[in-house]
């Protein structure tokens, strides 16, 4: 079994809940391993071939290195796996034949993301009014109208919410532990068709988490979450997990 996390006191709280279970540490028969980062994981993989695992949602590259560029990767993938997000690039697309970006971007995106029909962006009312506005005015015409009537509404930072992976992002640059790199050693796992259970100590609701378990839910991953902090470093939250895995494995042995 391996367990990712960059946490001590999780990795400390499970491997106490295990050894109880009768699970020996670094064993390869009826044992498990310990990660405190990616690089760490995929080298264990490879060496312990592990059957199962459990994967902390947030945790660095390789402990103090500073290298995000996987975060960003991993970022990009649940994107690319978000409808919402597939829609603000449609509109964002649209925007971009008609006014100047470099200008008017920061309100279009604003825009997009409170966009919540349907239709087609071509035929989204402000935008086909800036199709109007650059055909008989050119770009720059259109550009200045759309900073007008969009900034009245999007050019306050006040009461605009961020987008569902800013958050995550800035807290990823603010700090290399913060990348949600489950969502690769997750997409390997199931590759290898190995049973994995998603745990984290923020409620899935939480503003990081919940982009996470948006693509876990869409990819049908199983996450359990703590309903406060200190909840995964007790045995109660380890069992759970626990058994959430071997409903995993069950499924892997008997298919639905």
């Amino acid at each position: 079994m391996l367990v990712v996390d960059d946490s001590q006191l999780y990795r400390d709280a499970c491997a106490a809940f295990l050894k109880g279970m009768g699970y020996a540490e670094g064993s390869m028969d009826r044992g498990f391993v310990m990660a405190p980062d990616y690089k760490t994981a995929v080298g264990f993989t490879e060496r312990y071939k592990p059957t199962c695992a459990f994967f902390d949602c947030f945790f660095p590259a390789q402990t103090g290195s500073g290298d995000i560029s996987l975060g960003e990767k991993a970022l990009q993938m649940m994107k690319d796996a978000d409808p919402g997000e597939t829609r603000v690039r449609a509109i964002l697309a649209e925007f971009a034949k008609y006014v100047d970006m470099g200008k008017a971007g920061v309100l279009a995106r604003r825009f997009a993301r409170t966009e919540k029909g349907d239709e087609e962006p071509c035929k989204i009312t402000v935008i086909a009014s800036l199709a109007r506005a650059n055909k008989f005015l050119g770009m720059d015409g259109a550009t200045r109208m759309a900073m007008t009537s969009l900034g009245a509404t999007f050019g306050s930072e006040d009461g605009l919410e961020e987008g569902p992976y800013d958050a995550l992002e800035a807290a990823m640059r603010k700090s290399p532990d913060n990348q949600p790199l489950c969502v690769l050693l997750g997409e390997e796992a199931a590759k290898r068709k190995m049973p994995f259970v998603l745990v984290t100590s923020t409620n899935h609701h939480d503003k990081l988490t919940q982009p996470i378990f948006d693509y876990a839910r869409r990819r049908n991953w199983r996450l359990d979450s703590a309903q406060h902090i200190d909840e995964k470093s007790t045995p109660g939250f380890w069992e759970k997990a626990y058994n959430r895995m071997t409903k995993e494995i069950l499924k892997e042995v008997i298919p639905e």
